[in-house]
C-alpha cells in the first residue's frame, strides 16, 4: 500500500467539537425505515463510534470537519473532511469496522480494521499527522 499524501492542516481536529452531537442525531432516527433511507443503529453499533474520540489519539486525524451518517442496514458511516481529502470508518451491524480514504490527488485506499484503536497506526501510514 503506498502512502497517500493528505493536505490537512497539521493539529486542526476540530472534528472533535461535533462528534458527539453528530452521533447523538442517530440516536433519534426511526427503527426502521426500510430500505429507504438511515436506520436507526443498535446500541452497541453506536457504542463502538462512542468511543473513536477516546481511542483515537489528539493529532491523528486532524480535520476540520466530521459528519456521522447512518445507513439503511443499521451501520453507521463517519466521515472526515477537509478541503481536498476524505476519510471514512464504516461501522456494519455485525461490528464489522472498514476504512476508506480519498487522498488529495484523488486516489483512494480501503481495507478493513479490527477495532477503531486501529485508526492510529492505519494514520501513522497515511500521513494525517504530516507536519
Amino acid at each position: 500500500m503506498s502512502n497517500p499524501t493528505l493536505s490537512v492542516k497539521h493539529g486542526d481536529e476540530g472534528w472533535r467539537d461535533r462528534f458527539i452531537s453528530e452521533l447523538a442525531k442517530l440516536d433519534r432516527l426511526p427503527s426502521d425505515n426500510g430500505s429507504l433511507g438511515p436506520n436507526k443503529p443498535s446500541p452497541d453499533i453506536i457504542g463502538i463510534a462512542y468511543r473513536i474520540p477516546e481511542d483515537v489519539n489528539r493529532g491523528k486525524l486532524p480535520f476540520p470537519q466530521v459528519i456521522a451518517m447512518g445507513t439503511s442496514e443499521g451501520g453507521i458511516q463517519i466521515k472526515w473532511l477537509s478541503i481536498s481529502c476524505e476519510f471514512s470508518i464504516f461501522i456494519y451491524p455485525n461490528r464489522t469496522l472498514e476504512y476508506l480514504l480519498k487522498d488529495s490527488e484523488g486516489r483512494y485506499t480501503s481495507g478493513g480494521l479490527t477495532s477503531v484503536y486501529q485508526i492510529n497506526t492505519l494514520a501513522d501510514q497515511s500521513a494525517f499527522a504530516s507536519k
